[in-house]
């Protein structure tokens, strides 16, 4: 078993190269393509029609356009030579562990990806959940008794009488205006 996924570094590398570099220039194609020339040999069939997809879609005229599409009809033949190629050398069964590890490593990348954007989501609300709250006890605590010990005793007495007139004439407006 081990065997069979020691070159998927390079297939999972070749698969996610993008369009501007050939991938035959890569040095992961040539070691794929030492060990499993049929695997390579479509992966770089798959580029050149992606490739071609880009271009069609880009140009106007239809000379252009209807030798684009000889070109991809031609790929899509060399293709199914290669997948026949593939089940004739077993290439098929390494091909489809090579697929069926990519499949699992991108979700993995995209639940990891969602877990870190829905965690940074949640520090933001609990910030400002927090930032609520202080707030809140601010202006409904009684001044801080801190405050209240550099006071006399007759002062502490005003200081709290104001601070219940205060909070009350506050909490009657916000229960009338509800």
């Amino acid at each position: 078993m081990k065997r069979k996924t020691d070159y998927y570094p390079y297939y999972k590398k070749l698969t996610k190269m993008t369009l501007e570099k050939p991938p035959e220039e890569a040095d992961e194609y040539k070691v794929l393509f030492q060990n499993y020339p049929c695997i390579a040999e479509s992966i770089k069939l798959k580029t050149e029609m992606k490739r071609l997809n880009e271009k069609m879609k880009s140009v106007k005229d239809r000379p252009t356009k209807f030798q684009i599409k000889r070109e991809m009809n031609k790929i899509k033949a060399m293709l199914k030579r290669e997948g026949i190629l593939k089940q004739l050398h077993g290439e098929s069964k390494q091909e489809k562990v090579f697929k069926r590890r990519f499949r699992i490593d991108s979700m993995k990348e995209h639940v990891s990806f969602s877990i870190m954007r829905t965690r940074k989501s949640l520090t933001k609300v609990s910030v400002n959940a927090q930032k609520r709250l202080r707030a809140s006890a601010h202006r409904n605590l009684p001044p801080p008794i801190f405050d209240l010990n550099s006071l006399d005793m007759a002062e502490k007495g005003l200081a709290l009488r104001e601070w219940i007139r205060r909070h009350r004439k506050q909490s009657s407006v916000v229960s009338s205006v509800y």
